[in-house]
């Protein structure tokens, strides 16, 4: 039963962890992308609407600014550009730091021979075809962080998102930095691991215990049922004793 109750206080607090990573590298990548947004240069920005447009110097200078904020954080796995399309709301693609025109198109990330969605690298004016939540549109107004893990065509993440805003303050589009949901569970254990190891330690620790006690317990036993023999042996003898006819 202590046991049990050891593994279910471990869960719960594994499962608290992963919450707080996820809030806390959600508001992480937040910040990043609101400190650098103001990095963007909006004329480049509103000059890439075509495959043809990679070739272009302003697409050369926003690929490596996208490429620059991974370089120096490490953890993020995708950092893109994208804006409001003016027909339906949707979103289209300006920039990604994976991109460019002297890049494949398809790229095997995971080395298995074949070509996956995931894979498949993007150009200025492809659509993001998966469905966006509100938070997404909230990102044109407002530094904003997606602190549950959303999915897509390449994969599982947690975001923080940033509008880049123009002169005038309007925002022309939203910059986005994905960490992968592999990073987010690895670096909750590594934060939980003293927990894992301390939840751990108690449970072999009780487990000694019933262990021990219960070898105490039949030793005890063997020890009072040894005894228990000897005064019967012993009674027996007595009786003999005393019923025994002299010849």
């Amino acid at each position: 039963l202590c046991a049990v109750f050891s593994f279910l206080i471990t869960y719960v607090l594994y499962i608290h962890t992963l919450n707080v990573m996820k809030e806390q590298l959600g508001h992480k990548l937040m910040a990043i992308a609101d400190t650098v947004a103001t990095d963007f240069d909006t004329k480049d920005l509103n000059s890439l609407h075509w495959a043809k447009d990679m070739h272009t110097d302003a697409y050369q200078r926003v690929f490596k600014k996208l490429n620059e904020i991974r370089e120096k954080n490490q953890d993020i796995k995708w950092a893109y550009i994208q804006r409001l399309t003016d027909e339906d709301g949707d979103f289209e693609f300006i920039a990604d730091a994976d991109s460019n025109y002297n890049l494949p198109e398809w790229k095997d990330y995971n080395n298995d021979g074949s070509f996956q969605p995931e894979e498949q690298n993007i150009f200025p004016g492809k659509r993001y075809e998966d469905d966006t939540s509100p938070i997404f549109h909230g990102a044109f107004e407002r530094p904003i962080a997606e602190t549950e893990f959303y999915s897509d065509q390449w994969g599982t993440y947690i975001s923080g998102f940033a509008p880049i805003k123009d002169a005038n303050g309007n925002a022309v589009a939203m910059l986005g930095l994905d960490i992968e949901v592999s990073n987010v569970l690895k670096q909750t254990r590594q934060k939980f691991a003293l927990g894992f190891w301390f939840s751990g330690g108690f449970t072999i620790l009780i487990l000694l215990y019933l262990l021990f006690n219960k070898q105490f317990n039949l030793t005890g036993l063997k020890s009072d049922a040894r005894k228990e023999n000897v005064i019967s042996m012993r009674e027996l003898l007595t009786c003999v004793e005393k019923k025994r006819i002299p010849l």
